[in-house]
């Protein structure tokens, strides 16, 4: 029978009742059963338990978000969780039924394996803080994964990959009881899906008891997650569990769990005493420092010590003999945009006889290439170079130098770009695969005594005596009777003071010139072509800045100026108000600095950056690192540059342009200092290459003390028995910027 067209409205109204009423009943039915209250907290149906199941809620969640700050360590997602990580109540009534399909984040069940694996952990005693070690032998592995920060769905595709390879199944098992995979903590935060990935790792807890190991990071110690998105994701995903009142609440349940993780990983080799290896989120310098057992180790980001692109592995040079990596596994869109970093990455470490046979397999995949696939690229550990496969080549000759900087404290950032020049170049002597080089560089803090004890502690743990590159006049004056008594070898150090000018000290040799010369050149410059007269002297009262300003006072006295303001402070001073009246009070044309690089920054701030307009600052080259030539530059002080290595930006020579392409491969900045330590690096560097084995500290002084005109890579080297150097020029740098040979 045909119904009439005007009964069609009314029966289809008739209909959707019907289906209204349907629903209706189903869920009054289901409110029965459940408070509301229960139903918002569990209803959610999705479960975390293989990879496929990472792979759909990873698939069906956007990875490309709008970040809504513009801060990279603390970026703000709070959109992107109300408009699509919250679910509304009756959307996640429609995916418990069946109707939609929407794979909604499952706090319930998520909340339940954190409880579950806190508390078997702290059953086994495992309470921050504290350190695992566990013993490895030959041919056993460990996958490495460094920072995630929430990069959930890179670490979906890094699991994938290692299903594809047979390290884990699809239950997230891990297939062979030699395999381990270890995270080395900051987990969490900076990408959205911080409560999804420290889910994933639970479940790879869960699964692999003892040979998941993940390690705390910065974001897991003492709260510190808290300050970002991680708790800005619970608030509003799972606000019924953000009340920090309430006594389960998730934020304690988090912290718990993170008070059950280790600091860091300590790997034995079985059958070596010492053959350590170190993982954790950062450097423990306590772990090794002065115990000449630990070989090499891999920590987590250090995206500020390198500033190239990078694929996830970074060799960053050598720590108290310690060669050290970094690994990135975190490619999200803030690091895409902040970072350029665009790579799912884990790190592979295949287990040798010893640490120096083992092999470093960096599995990165490009996300910007055409068809992006995981490659594979070798590495040797212990010198940081490529290799070409899996046959590692075993050295021969090694040789250990040793070296105190001051790589903390007041001079930092000096002694950081000499290091860096001075690592770079052995890099480069190390690819060769000849004539392998160590060093083992103790940081002094500036400290004399710390120096000495540093010298002590080479000479009795590390069996080495022979010194490259120290930095400071007062701490090697310390322990100069050590060199005279024939003790040490002393090659290059960053220091131009007179009292290691002399030819009576037959175990050092010095590259650099002098601050004599530094200063004779600086003076002269001033007086004769600026014209300037009137001065003050700005200076540390001690071995160092001292004997510098006598120098000027008699330069001064040359040129026929009777007078000056002297304004000699302490090493470690900080207030400057009765220096800064009396400067003021004389009103000089040049201001000459004769101090270190944070203390004559704290003394430029207390006078304020107008005292400067019309004046010019100068000083030796130990003052001038590059972050307080920023410092400079940034307020608009104008200055004179002494330098002791040709221009490193300009120079044509071929050891400049060598040094160029280095520091570029290994994504360092370019500075003077950094040249110096490479041009010290390259010369130590050809001396071993060249002298008869047993190698000794007597073979390198008399090679060194044999050059004559030598021609090393375009600088011209004469030994000057006089005063111990290789009889280098003082370089000036004017102000507008060119730099002169100016000869006094």
């Amino acid at each position: 029978m045909k119904i009439p067209k005007n009964l069609k409205p009314k029966l289809l109204t008739k209909k959707y009742i019907y289906i209204f009423l349907f629903f209706f009943t189903l869920i009054s039915s289901y409110l029965t059963f459940f408070k509301l209250e229960t139903i918002n907290n569990n209803i959610s149906t999705y479960k975390f338990e293989t990879i496929n199941d990472l792979q759909k809620y990873a698939n069906f969640y956007p990875e490309n978000y709008n970040v809504e700050n513009n801060d990279w360590a603390n970026p703000n997602f709070t959109n992107l969780y109300k408009k699509t990580l919250k679910h509304s109540f009756i959307n996640k009534i429609l995916v418990k039924i069946g109707i939609k399909k929407t794979p909604i984040f499952n706090t319930k069940k998520f909340v339940i394996l954190l409880d579950k694996i806190s508390e078997e952990r702290i059953n086994k005693q495992f309470i921050s803080p504290f350190n695992k070690t566990i013993e490895l032998k030959k041919n056993d592995k460990c996958i490495i994964f460094g920072d995630l920060h929430a990069s959930f769905h890179s670490l979906v595709r890094d699991l994938i990959e290692l299903e594809k390879q047979k390290i884990i199944d699809k239950n997230l098992k891990i297939l062979s009881n030699n395999t381990y995979i270890i995270i080395l903590g900051d987990a969490i935060n900076r990408a959205p899906y911080s409560l999804e990935t420290l889910n994933t790792l639970l479940l790879l807890m869960n699964k692999n008891p003892d040979n998941l190991i993940y390690l705390k990071g910065n974001h897991e110690t003492n709260k510190y997650w808290q300050n970002f998105n991680t708790k800005r994701q619970i608030q509003i995903i799972t606000p019924e569990l953000a009340d920090a009142k309430q006594k389960d609440n998730l934020f304690d349940k988090i912290d718990a769990f993170f008070n059950t993780l280790a600091d860091a990983l300590i790997i034995n080799i079985k059958g070596e005493k010492n053959s350590k290896i170190i993982f954790s989120n950062s450097e423990k310098n306590k772990l090794f420092e002065n115990k000449n057992d630990v070989k090499f180790m891999v920590i987590g980001e250090k995206r500020f010590d390198v500033l190239k692109e990078t694929h996830g592995l970074e060799f960053i040079g050598y720590e108290c003999g310690v060669a050290k990596w970094s690994i990135i596994s975190c490619q999200s869109a803030i690091y895409n945009k902040f970072f350029k970093f665009y790579s799912d990455a884990f790190l592979e470490l295949l287990i040798g006889e010893s640490a120096n046979n083992c092999i470093l397999i960096l599995n990165s995949r490009n996300a910007r290439e055409e068809k992006p696939i995981y490659k594979q690229t070798y590495y040797d550990p212990i010198f940081g170079y490529k290799l070409e496969n899996k046959l590692k080549f075993t050295p021969k000759n090694i040789t250990y130098i040793g070296s105190t900087m001051s790589l903390s404290g007041i001079t930092a950032p000096m002694s950081d770009e000499i290091k860096n020049g001075l690592e770079t170049a052995i890099l480069l002597n190390n690819k060769k695969k000849q004539n392998l080089i160590i060093p083992v560089i103790l940081d002094d803090g500036y400290s004399p005594k710390n120096a000495k004890k540093n010298i002590n502690n080479l000479l009795n743990i590390y069996n080495l005596n022979t010194v490259l590159s120290p930095t400071g006049t007062p701490t090697l004056a310390f322990y100069l009777n050590m060199v005279k008594d024939g003790k040490l070898f002393v090659f290059f150090p960053n220091t131009g003071a007179e009292i290691f000018r002399n030819k009576e000290i037959k175990n050092l040799i010095n590259f650099r010139a002098s601050y004599t010369d530094e200063t004779k050149t600086t003076i002269s410059y001033l007086t004769k072509v600026l014209g300037i007269k009137n001065f003050a002297f700005f200076y540390q009262n001690d071995a160092y800045g001292k004997p510098i300003s006598e120098v000027a006072h008699k330069e001064l006295k040359k040129a026929n100026i009777k007078t000056w303001t002297d304004l000699p402070h302490l090493k470690t001073q900080s207030e400057f108000r009765l220096i800064t009246e009396k400067l003021k009070a004389s009103m000089p044309e040049a201001i000459g600095c004769f101090s270190t690089n944070s203390v004559t920054q704290e003394f430029i701030e207390e006078l304020g950056p107008d005292f400067f307009s019309g004046r010019i600052l100068f000083g030796v080259s130990f003052l001038f690192s590059e972050s307080f030539k920023k410092f400079l530059d940034d307020r608009g002080i104008k200055y004179i540059l002494t330098g002791v290595v040709p221009d490193p930006d300009n120079s044509e020579l071929e050891i400049t342009k060598e040094f160029k392409h280095e520091i570029f491969l290994k994504g360092l900045k370019i500075s003077s200092n950094a040249f110096e330590g490479f041009i010290a690096g390259s010369l130590i560097s050809d001396a071993i290459s060249k002298i008869q084995l047993p190698l000794t500290g007597e073979k390198i002084i008399k090679y060194f003390e044999n050059m004559k005109n030598h021609n090393f890579k375009g600088l011209n080297l004469t030994f000057n028995p006089e005063t111990r150097d290789l009889s280098q020029p003082v370089l000036i740098r004017t102000l507008d910027l060119k730099w002169i040979n100016y000869k006094y």
